[in-house]
């Protein structure tokens, strides 16, 4: 059945009337069928093209606004010393130009046997040249219980800080800060959430148990700070995540605080430094400390912050928060490039950051590397710790491991620590130092954050 002409020749796209019309001929009507088909052909694979890209690497746009502070929470906040050892390691510092020699075994230091016990275990947290140096000094060591000894030597608690406080000050700092296991040995966390909503506890070495709150209060009172409770570190349950936010049942005393405006956190760090020595030869009395999310522990990672002993330093948080939208859900997270809340299990950790899924890699990558992980890193209680004999092996396997993020054809396989949809990110502002006895850090959270 022939098309009426008066249809065909009203048809606007150009060259159909060259295939039906009686008076074209066959050679003119089968070069526009093939122009005609072929046109059609590459638009249907320019829309599958188009199609394809669109399903690997989604067009998000990124839209902003302002919430109210109250809806983040404040930061958690480790403060760690300088590696210090208190009177175990006093007979070493006579010799320190000897020990900054790298590679000289020959240089004899004539520790004595408690001496040699207490610097293995201490040096572990200095850097990897001079601890690579100070193990030649420790081979008739008789104690390699790192833990132990590194416990025994560093600084408590009430040592280290005096005059914590939050929204009031209180002369313990045990009622608002929880020593801490740490790369950098034993340091102190205020905001941290409790060792059950943070470790799979069933899996977490039993050396990780320094994260469960003994003292920490549930508010502070300036006038009588005993009446106070006590969190109740045992049962308690998780009451904000990064994909929900807080929970309805959440209360003003509940960690994580919330970051509302005109919030500050202070403490005094102090030393008595004729009863301490820097194991590290760092050169000053500093003090580091680390702003991190309240469900993530200290991170190797993490921004490392300064601050001298005896001087005053005052800093301005502000916060951003960014949320992909629940719409991209139905993309696999490799697609969209992140992770929501429960798509993926870490083993030591019950809530999932990317930072922590690279410790998790980091430290599969060192036991393979060594037999052996570092005394700090997440592992399950018959996991071999690297004695000072293996530091050299640790600390090249962590300098090594940025590297292998980027070159290894099987780290997004094994790992695979996209971030996740949902982050916050705490931006910190020097205010001003200034020499004082009367040390002081000051927090404040007054910024809209954007998500």
């Amino acid at each position: 059945m022939k098309a009426p002409r008066k249809l065909i020749e009203n048809i606007s796209i150009h060259g159909i009337g060259y295939i039906f019309l009686e008076h074209v001929s066959r050679y003119t009507r089968v070069f526009w069928s093939l122009v005609v088909l072929t046109s059609i052909g590459g638009l249907l694979f320019n829309n599958y093209v188009l199609y394809q890209k669109f399903n690997e690497v989604p067009d998000i746009n990124v839209r902003t606004r302002q919430v109210f502070s109250n809806k983040i929470p404040f930061p958690a906040i480790t403060v760690c010393t300088p590696l210090f050892a208190k009177h175990h390691l006093g007979h070493i510092y006579n010799t320190s130009t000897l020990l900054l020699k790298k590679g000289k075994p020959e240089v004899t230091l004539n520790l004595s046997i408690e001496e040699q016990n207490y610097l293995a275990s201490n040096i572990h947290a200095c850097s990897p040249d001079l601890s690579i140096n100070l193990k030649y000094h420790v081979e008739n060591r008789t104690d390699k219980n790192i833990l132990k000894l590194l416990n025994e030597s560093s600084l408590t608690l009430s040592e280290a800080l005096i005059n914590c406080g939050f929204k009031a000050f209180v002369t313990d700092c045990s009622y608002v800060f929880n020593r801490v296991l740490t790369d950098r040995g034993f340091c102190y966390s205020f905001n941290l959430q409790s060792f059950k909503t943070i470790f799979n506890e069933n899996i977490i070495s039993s050396d990780f148990h320094s994260y469960k709150r003994s003292n920490i209060r549930k508010s502070v009172s300036v006038n009588n700070p005993l009446i106070n409770e006590k969190l109740d570190d045992s049962n308690e349950v998780l009451k904000w995540s990064l994909d929900r936010g807080y929970g309805k049942d959440h209360q003003d005393d509940s960690v994580p605080i919330k970051a509302e405006k005109g919030k500050f956190f202070a403490f005094n760090p102090y030393l008595n430094e004729s009863d301490t020595k820097n194991v590290c030869m760092q050169i000053g009395n500093i003090f580091s400390f680390y702003i991190h999310l309240p469900n993530e522990i200290m991170l190797p990672m993490h921004q490392e912050h300064y601050v001298e002993f005896k001087r005053k330093r005052e800093i301005t948080l502000a916060a951003k928060s960014y949320k992909v939208d629940e719409g991209l859900r139905k993309f696999p997270p490799k697609i969209r490039g992140c992770y929501f809340e429960g798509e993926k299990k870490l083993k030591f950790f019950k809530t999932y950051t990317k930072g922590l899924c690279e410790y998790e890699c980091m430290t599969n990558y060192t036991l393979k590397e060594c037999g052996c992980v570092k005394f700090s890193m997440p592992r399950t209680s018959d996991t071999p710790i690297c004695s000072v004999d293996n530091a050299e092996c640790y600390f090249n396997s962590m300098m090594k491991w940025p590297d292998y993020q980027k070159t290894n054809d099987m780290f997004e396989a094994t790992c695979g620590c996209l971030k996740s949809c949902s982050e916050i990110k705490y931006e910190v502002k020097y205010d001003k130092i200034s020499s004082s006895e009367n040390v002081m850090f000051v927090y404040n959270i007054y910024n809209l954050s954007k998500a």
